[in-house]
């Protein structure tokens, strides 16, 4: 909830938590802002739903 309403800095949380892919709403703020993220790369779109893949997760990099 916190990461969908922008209450906590989502690449920290994911990170955190090793995810590598991310659905969310297409008129979304999450989906504003990892649109403009170079980390994530959009693999589809429809109307109501962007799915991204993070890039730093797909190899480790940034990764502790």
């Amino acid at each position: 909830m916190d990461i969908s309403s922008i209450g906590v800095y989502y690449e920290d949380k994911f990170k955190e938590y090793g995810i590598t892919h991310v659905i969310t709403y297409a008129n979304s703020k999450l989906s504003m802002l990892i649109s403009r993220d170079e980390n994530y790369k959009q693999l589809y779109k429809d109307d109501y739903f962007v799915f991204y893949e993070r890039l730093s997760a797909r190899d480790g990099a940034g990764e502790e």
